[in-house]
């Protein structure tokens, strides 16, 4: 079991602990979570801080707590592009169906992203992923689509493979790695909207007509480089974490 360190504010510490166990199904949704008591002795804490520990997980909705115990409620908190960029690993309680991956010509509104300058008309390749995310039980939460330059391929070929990556969502990670680059940098945008009639998103999610999503697009990058740029839709009733740094 892990300590509690000083440097933060202990009972987010050790809801953040049981948080990761729920998401990446190691606790699954169901279970059973340790007590006030056990939870104070694992960690060797005050009983407020164990008590405060659980409640904040019950604020975000993760557990629900009842007479009998405190259960997981695994379907909620979702990791978002920061978390996945922060702890490599595809969580084991999802799963991924790849639905398109290769070259394809870049749409109008991702030239100025990928390339502002050399490429402004005509045919510019870019490497497109497509994926639905699956929680336990086979429901479909997430359309997922990343866009990355074309050259990102000839370092990291599985790129143009409709095969999982190792950490899906996070394809800037690969390219860094394969290219000796360091990223530097990283911007999202939100907002909540019905979904689009395009055939895509409700079909793919199983969502009716005028269903309501989160959306949001993210850019990862290397100094000036766009190393990937990804856009996806969320099925209601889910929340998709983000990191904050001052």
């Amino acid at each position: 079991m892990p300590k509690a360190v000083r440097n933060e504010p202990l009972h987010l510490q050790i809801a953040g602990h049981y948080k990761r166990l729920i998401q990446t199904g190691q606790i699954a949704s169901g279970d059973r979570l340790p007590s006030v008591r056990e939870v104070r002795d694992d960690w060797e804490v005050g009983h407020q801080t164990a008590q405060r520990a659980l409640l904040h997980l019950q604020t975000e909705g993760l557990v629900r707590s009842g007479p009998n115990g405190t259960f997981a409620n695994g379907k909620r908190t979702k990791y978002g592009p920061q978390q996945r960029m922060r702890f490599a690993g595809f969580p084991s309680a999802e799963r991924i169906e790849i639905l398109s991956a290769g070259l394809v010509s870049a749409p109008a509104y991702i030239l100025p992203i990928l390339d502002p300058i050399e490429a402004m008309t005509g045919f510019w390749p870019v490497v497109r992923r497509e994926w639905v995310l699956y929680e336990a039980g086979g429901v479909p939460y997430v359309l997922w689509v990343s866009w990355c330059p074309a050259e990102a391929a000839e370092a990291a070929p599985e790129l143009l493979r409709p095969e999982p990556l190792p950490d899906p969502g996070n394809e800037a990670r690969l390219i860094a790695e394969r290219t000796g680059k360091t990223i530097t940098w990283g911007h999202s945008a939100r907002e909540s909207r019905l979904i689009k009639d395009d055939g895509r998103e409700g079909p793919l999610l199983h969502l009716p007509p005028g269903s309501c999503v989160l959306a949001e697009v993210y850019q990862w990058a290397s100094g000036d480089e766009i190393l990937e740029y990804g856009e996806y839709v969320v099925i209601g009733n889910r929340v998709i974490e983000s990191d904050m740094e001052p």
